[in-house]
Protein backbone atom coordinates (compact mmCIF):
# COMPACT_ATOMS: atom_id res chain seq x y z
CA UNK A 1 0.00 0.00 0.00
CA UNK A 2 1.25 3.87 -0.47
CA UNK A 3 3.20 5.42 2.30
CA UNK A 4 1.32 8.90 2.81
CA UNK A 5 4.29 11.59 4.75
CA UNK A 6 1.89 14.30 6.75
CA UNK A 7 3.58 17.50 8.21
CA UNK A 8 2.15 18.69 11.36
CA UNK A 9 2.19 22.41 12.24
CA UNK A 10 0.31 24.54 9.92
CA UNK A 11 -0.68 21.39 7.48
CA UNK A 12 -2.90 19.06 10.67
CA UNK A 13 -3.00 21.27 12.81
CA UNK A 14 -4.10 24.92 12.46
CA UNK A 15 -1.57 26.25 14.53
CA UNK A 16 1.64 25.45 15.78
CA UNK A 17 2.07 22.73 18.59
CA UNK A 18 5.06 24.13 20.13
CA UNK A 19 2.41 26.97 20.81
CA UNK A 20 0.11 25.17 22.38
CA UNK A 21 3.01 23.90 24.31
CA UNK A 22 3.63 26.74 25.70
CA UNK A 23 0.36 28.35 26.26
CA UNK A 24 -0.28 25.39 28.37
CA UNK A 25 2.86 25.41 30.20
CA UNK A 26 2.15 29.06 30.97
CA UNK A 27 -1.02 28.42 32.65
CA UNK A 28 0.15 25.38 34.90
CA UNK A 29 2.87 28.09 35.96
CA UNK A 30 5.40 25.67 34.63
CA UNK A 31 7.19 28.57 32.92
CA UNK A 32 6.66 32.20 32.67
CA UNK A 33 6.16 35.18 30.17
CA UNK A 34 10.54 35.57 30.36
CA UNK A 35 10.47 32.14 29.00
CA UNK A 36 8.52 33.44 25.90
CA UNK A 37 10.78 35.91 25.18
CA UNK A 38 12.37 34.42 21.91
CA UNK A 39 9.72 32.62 20.72
CA UNK A 40 8.71 35.67 18.07
CA UNK A 41 12.32 35.77 16.41
CA UNK A 42 12.37 31.48 16.14
CA UNK A 43 8.85 31.93 14.17
CA UNK A 44 10.20 34.36 12.13
CA UNK A 45 12.93 32.13 11.18
CA UNK A 46 11.64 29.19 10.88
CA UNK A 47 8.78 30.50 8.36
CA UNK A 48 11.64 32.20 6.58
CA UNK A 49 13.23 28.49 6.64
CA UNK A 50 16.27 29.74 7.89
CA UNK A 51 16.09 28.33 11.65
CA UNK A 52 18.94 26.26 13.25
CA UNK A 53 16.35 23.73 14.16
CA UNK A 54 18.49 21.84 16.44
CA UNK A 55 18.31 25.82 18.22
CA UNK A 56 14.86 25.70 18.99
CA UNK A 57 14.80 22.10 20.34
CA UNK A 58 17.08 22.77 22.58
CA UNK A 59 15.11 25.86 23.67
CA UNK A 60 12.06 24.37 23.86
CA UNK A 61 12.84 21.06 25.95
CA UNK A 62 13.84 23.79 28.96
CA UNK A 63 10.79 23.36 31.18
CA UNK A 64 11.15 18.91 31.06
CA UNK A 65 14.82 18.95 31.98
CA UNK A 66 15.09 17.14 35.32
CA UNK A 67 11.13 16.62 35.30
CA UNK A 68 9.99 13.00 36.40
CA UNK A 69 8.96 11.45 33.35
CA UNK A 70 4.96 10.92 34.49
CA UNK A 71 4.97 14.63 35.23
CA UNK A 72 5.86 15.48 31.64
CA UNK A 73 3.30 13.20 30.66
CA UNK A 74 1.01 14.50 32.65
CA UNK A 75 1.57 18.11 31.22
CA UNK A 76 1.37 17.13 27.55
CA UNK A 77 -2.01 14.58 27.90
CA UNK A 78 -3.47 18.27 29.45
CA UNK A 79 -1.80 20.33 26.03
CA UNK A 80 -3.49 17.84 23.52
CA UNK A 81 -7.36 18.07 26.03
CA UNK A 82 -8.10 21.06 27.65
CA UNK A 83 -4.89 23.12 26.14
CA UNK A 84 -6.88 22.58 23.37
CA UNK A 85 -4.35 20.83 20.70
CA UNK A 86 -6.33 18.08 19.59
CA UNK A 87 -9.63 20.23 19.32
CA UNK A 88 -7.34 22.58 16.29
CA UNK A 89 -6.58 19.42 14.49
CA UNK A 90 -7.76 20.62 10.64
CA UNK A 91 -11.10 18.08 9.77
CA UNK A 92 -10.09 17.65 6.07
CA UNK A 93 -6.41 16.64 7.44
CA UNK A 94 -8.13 13.97 9.96
CA UNK A 95 -10.73 13.01 7.20
CA UNK A 96 -7.78 12.38 5.17
CA UNK A 97 -5.88 10.15 7.45
CA UNK A 98 -9.16 7.87 7.99
CA UNK A 99 -9.83 7.26 4.55
CA UNK A 100 -5.76 6.14 4.07
CA UNK A 101 -6.03 4.05 6.89
CA UNK A 102 -9.23 2.17 5.69
CA UNK A 103 -7.38 1.75 2.53
CA UNK A 104 -4.58 0.45 4.62
CA UNK A 105 -1.88 2.95 3.59
CA UNK A 106 1.42 3.53 5.49
CA UNK A 107 0.50 6.91 7.33
CA UNK A 108 3.44 8.84 8.62
CA UNK A 109 3.85 11.86 10.95
CA UNK A 110 6.87 13.48 10.31
CA UNK A 111 7.80 17.04 12.07
CA UNK A 112 10.79 18.81 13.65
CA UNK A 113 8.15 19.14 17.23
CA UNK A 114 9.23 17.09 20.05
CA UNK A 115 8.83 13.74 20.09
CA UNK A 116 7.38 13.25 23.08
CA UNK A 117 4.65 16.05 22.02
CA UNK A 118 4.26 14.44 18.60
CA UNK A 119 3.62 10.41 19.68
CA UNK A 120 0.62 10.81 21.92
CA UNK A 121 -1.16 12.74 19.20
CA UNK A 122 0.27 9.76 16.80
CA UNK A 123 -1.18 7.63 19.10
CA UNK A 124 -4.36 9.41 19.22
CA UNK A 125 -4.41 9.44 16.20
CA UNK A 126 -3.65 5.63 15.43
CA UNK A 127 -0.55 6.76 13.10
CA UNK A 128 1.99 4.05 13.52
CA UNK A 129 4.80 6.04 11.91
CA UNK A 130 6.33 8.90 13.89
CA UNK A 131 9.46 11.08 12.59
CA UNK A 132 9.85 13.73 15.46
CA UNK A 133 12.89 15.65 17.12
CA UNK A 134 14.24 12.61 19.04
CA UNK A 135 15.33 13.44 22.55
CA UNK A 136 17.41 12.03 24.88
CA UNK A 137 16.01 10.38 27.79
CA UNK A 138 18.02 9.27 31.12
CA UNK A 139 16.96 5.80 32.82
CA UNK A 140 13.98 7.17 34.56
CA UNK A 141 13.00 8.67 31.38
CA UNK A 142 13.64 12.37 32.21
CA UNK A 143 14.43 14.45 29.39
CA UNK A 144 18.45 15.14 29.79
CA UNK A 145 18.30 18.23 27.36
CA UNK A 146 20.15 17.00 24.80
CA UNK A 147 18.99 15.89 21.25
CA UNK A 148 19.35 12.25 20.20
CA UNK A 149 19.32 12.10 16.57
CA UNK A 150 18.26 13.72 13.32
CA UNK A 151 15.59 16.58 13.38
CA UNK A 152 13.26 16.25 10.65
CA UNK A 153 13.44 19.48 9.56
CA UNK A 154 13.77 20.75 5.76
CA UNK A 155 15.96 17.82 3.93
CA UNK A 156 16.70 16.08 7.20
CA UNK A 157 12.76 15.08 6.75
CA UNK A 158 13.42 12.72 3.15
CA UNK A 159 16.36 11.07 5.58
CA UNK A 160 13.98 10.34 8.55
CA UNK A 161 11.58 8.60 5.81
CA UNK A 162 14.14 7.16 4.41
CA UNK A 163 15.56 5.69 7.32
CA UNK A 164 12.32 4.43 8.45
CA UNK A 165 11.07 3.18 4.60
CA UNK A 166 14.52 1.05 4.68
CA UNK A 167 13.32 -0.15 8.36
CA UNK A 168 9.91 -1.87 7.74
CA UNK A 169 10.10 -2.36 4.11
CA UNK A 170 8.02 0.39 2.66
CA UNK A 171 7.94 1.57 -0.63
CA UNK A 172 7.64 5.20 -1.93
CA UNK A 173 5.73 4.01 -4.87
CA UNK A 174 3.11 6.17 -5.68
CA UNK A 175 3.51 8.29 -1.94
CA UNK A 176 1.50 11.21 -0.85
CA UNK A 177 3.17 13.94 0.77
CA UNK A 178 1.22 16.85 2.46
CA UNK A 179 2.86 20.02 3.73
CA UNK A 180 2.46 24.11 4.63
CA UNK A 181 5.89 25.64 4.46
CA UNK A 182 8.90 26.07 2.72
CA UNK A 183 10.17 23.66 5.24
CA UNK A 184 8.26 20.48 3.59
CA UNK A 185 9.38 21.34 0.11
CA UNK A 186 11.87 18.53 0.10
CA UNK A 187 9.45 16.20 1.47
CA UNK A 188 6.67 17.07 -1.02
CA UNK A 189 9.32 16.94 -3.55
CA UNK A 190 10.47 13.39 -2.66
CA UNK A 191 6.43 11.75 -2.56
CA UNK A 192 5.44 10.88 -6.03
CA UNK A 193 2.58 13.34 -5.36
CA UNK A 194 3.30 16.15 -3.25
CA UNK A 195 -0.29 17.92 -1.80
CA UNK A 196 0.54 21.81 -0.21
CA UNK A 197 -2.08 22.32 2.52
CA UNK A 198 -2.71 25.84 3.25
CA UNK A 199 0.83 26.61 1.17
CA UNK A 200 2.93 29.33 2.45
CA UNK A 201 3.74 32.04 -0.05
CA UNK A 202 7.42 31.30 0.06
CA UNK A 203 6.77 27.30 -0.56
CA UNK A 204 4.93 28.52 -3.66
CA UNK A 205 7.18 30.67 -5.15
CA UNK A 206 9.84 27.85 -4.62
CA UNK A 207 7.92 25.40 -6.07
CA UNK A 208 8.02 27.88 -9.13
CA UNK A 209 11.15 29.11 -9.28
CA UNK A 210 12.43 25.39 -9.39
CA UNK A 211 9.97 24.06 -11.89
CA UNK A 212 7.37 22.09 -9.61
CA UNK A 213 3.41 22.31 -8.71
CA UNK A 214 2.03 20.97 -6.25
CA UNK A 215 -1.86 20.26 -5.14
CA UNK A 216 -3.00 22.98 -3.03
CA UNK A 217 -5.68 21.67 -0.30
CA UNK A 218 -7.72 23.57 2.23
CA UNK A 219 -8.54 21.09 5.25
CA UNK A 220 -10.50 23.72 6.86
CA UNK A 221 -13.44 21.35 6.31
CA UNK A 222 -13.77 17.56 5.87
Amino acid sequence: MPAAYFDMDGTLLKGDSNDFLVRYLLKEQVIDQNFTAPIADFHHRYLKGELAIEDFVVFIIKPFIGMSAQRRKELIAGCLTSGGLLAAMRPGGLAEIKRRQALGDDIFIVTSTIDCLIEPIAAHLGVKYVAAAPLEYDAEGKVTGRIAGLVPYQGQKVTRIQEILQREGISNADSAAFGDSVNDFEMLCFAEHGKAVHPSPLLLDKAKAQGRSFEILNWDQA
